[in-house]
């Protein structure tokens, strides 16, 4: 495109040039995965496998890493259990939420912000509704 730009090339060999290559990728790509003896599905669900957290206290199907949340797979059946990756300001450890998904509790975390910006630490549990709540330690 520069070099249209700069009238040292031309739109044709422009187009050509993309023509060739994605030619190069319809002939390769498939092979590649041939070569592999893999399906994009299998290479999907693998990934899948590696992103599993643990399993959903509601529904029992697996929790999955989501990207920004954590979030059950049972999702398109209608469970909507999801745990957040921040919560007052700090960020849960896979520990943390593995914990809560088969104790529904985890340790002692410290670092936790409150909305005055005071830290203090907590353990967070899963309540009966399925949703993170604080437990205080006693003093």
């Amino acid at each position: 495109m520069k070099k249209i730009r700069s009238q040292q090339g031309t739109q044709e060999a422009f187009l050509s040039s993309i023509e060739r290559f994605v030619q190069h990728l319809i002939e390769k790509v498939p092979q590649n995965f041939q070569d592999k003896k893999e399906n994009i599905a299998d290479v999907a669900g693998h990934m899948e496998q590696e992103n599993v957290m643990g399993t959903c206290p509601k529904c029992q199907n697996s929790v999955v890493d989501k990207g920004k949340f954590y979030g059950c797979s049972g999702y398109k059946d209608g469970c909507k259990f999801t745990l957040p990756k921040r919560w007052s300001q700090k960020a849960l450890t896979k520990k943390n939420v593995q914990d809560l998904l088969s104790k529904r509790e985890t340790s002692l975390i410290k670092g936790f912000k409150s909305k005055k910006g005071s830290n203090f630490s907590a353990k967070l549990t899963l309540n009966d509704e399925m949703k993170l709540a604080f437990e205080f330690p006693k003093k």
